[in-house]
């Protein structure tokens, strides 16, 4: 007996349609990035193309060029794109204690 399964790929632009759309997206790739920055920087790619490159360029102050390049290249998206994106997009970035207390740093 033979099963055929028929895959479609997935496109995140689908379910990224609004800002409040945005934040849940972006939340997770924080939590479930694996520590090298990629998901993050694919979720904020993902995230740009739904709002529309043009207008993320506009309201960042940012090039086109430079926006593509930062967010198709994980290792050239730097912090001040970062925060210039995430501001943008209506968002604040903080620092929070882990959840891990076992890792707290010593003065």
């Amino acid at each position: 007996m033979v099963i055929l399964i028929m895959l479609r790929t997935f496109d995140p632009k689908k379910y990224l349609e609004t800002k409040a759309d945005f934040f849940p997206a972006l939340k997770a790739a924080f939590q479930e990035d694996p520590g090298d920055g990629s998901l993050i920087a694919s979720t904020l790619s993902d995230i740009v193309k739904a709002y529309g490159i043009t207008t993320m360029a506009k309201d960042t102050r940012l090039s086109e060029e430079h926006l593509a390049q930062a967010l198709t290249d994980q290792n050239t998206l730097d912090l001040a794109t970062l925060l210039k994106v995430t501001e943008a997009l209506g968002f604040e970035l903080h620092v929070v204690p882990s959840q891990d207390t076992s890792t707290s740093a010593s003065a």
